[in-house]
Parts: structure tokens; sequence; C-alpha cells
């Protein structure tokens, strides 16, 4: 399926464990519930699909444009989003734990409550964020820019923090490299 044109489909609570999608254009798809663990979808087009609760444990999603979507709740542990762009996602609650999300594009995305525990964002862009109560205990943040992001309540204990950007970032309540 690399490359397929998948827009606006409904796949909700469909199995794609393993599947290959890299390259596919799933602008406005449904996902519900989807299980795309393992899945490649290096490259893919992946503007607003919903994809809440979805799982995506260890897939490939290096480079892949997911913009303006809705991947609340979703079990992503493993998974490598380096060079991904997710501007403006809401992935409140959702578990980036051991993801790659190195050089990943994050502005005005919502991280409420996920957890992204020993999580590698080095070179991270994630301004006007929203990682209010959000587990990055151990991530790497070397050089993330977190301008104007809100990080309060945020767990940042044992995070690696050399040369991240917070200026004009909420940071009351919580800590940063404790």
């Amino acid at each position: 399926l690399d490359h397929a044109k998948l827009q606006d489909a409904n796949l909700n609570k469909a199995d794609l464990k393993r599947a290959s999608l890299a390259g596919a254009d799933l602008t406005g798809a449904l996902l519900y519930g989807t299980d795309l663990s393992g899945a490649q979808l290096e490259g893919a087009i992946m503007n607003q699909v919903h994809m809440a609760h979805a799982r995506l444990t260890k897939a490939v999603l290096r480079g892949a444009d997911i913009s303006l979507s809705t991947i609340t709740d979703a079990e992503m542990a493993g998974s490598d989003l380096s060079h991904a762009i997710l501007k403006q996602s809401n992935l409140n609650g959702a578990n980036l734990s051991r993801c790659d999300l190195t050089s990943a594009v994050l502005d005005g995305a919502g991280f409420v409550r996920a957890r992204v525990r020993n999580a590698k964002l080095s070179g991270v862009s994630a301004k006007q964020a929203d990682f209010y109560e959000a587990d990055l205990s151990g991530s790497d943040l070397t050089n993330g820019d977190f301008r104007g992001s809100r990080l309060q309540q945020a767990d940042l204990d044992d995070a690696i923090t050399d040369g991240i950007k917070t200026r004009g970032a909420l940071l009351v309540d919580g800590s940063i490299g404790q």
C-alpha cells in the first residue's frame, strides 16, 4: 500500500499491523482504534486524521506530516517520529514513551497529560505547544525550542535540558532537570 491514495477513508478499528504505507496519502482518514503497530508510514501525509485510541507501537512515521490531527489517548510507545510534522495536532493522553521525536515539528500541538518518558526530543521545535502535566521524565530535550509553550506541572525529572529555549514558556509548578 505504499503511496496509496486513502484520503477520507474510513479505516476505523482496522488491523493494519506491520502494513507498509510509506508515502501514502491518508488526509482526513478515520483511524479510530486502528492497529498500526509496527506499520511503515515514513513520509506519509496524514493531515487532519482522526486516530484517537489508535495503536502505533513501534510504527515508523519518520518525516510524516500529521498536522491538525487528533491522536488522543493513542499508544505510540517506541515509534520513530523523527523529522515528523505534528503542527497543531492533539496528542493529549497519548503514550509516546521511548519515541524518537528528533527534529520533529510540534508547534502548537497538545500533549496534556501525555506520557513522553525516556523519549528523544533533541532539536525539536515545540513552540506554543501544551505540555500541561505531561511526563517528560528522562527525555533528551537537548537544543529543543519550547518558546511560548505551556510546561506547567510537567515532569521533567532526569530530563536532559542542555541548550533548550524556553523564553515565554509557562513553567510554574514544573521542574526542570531535578
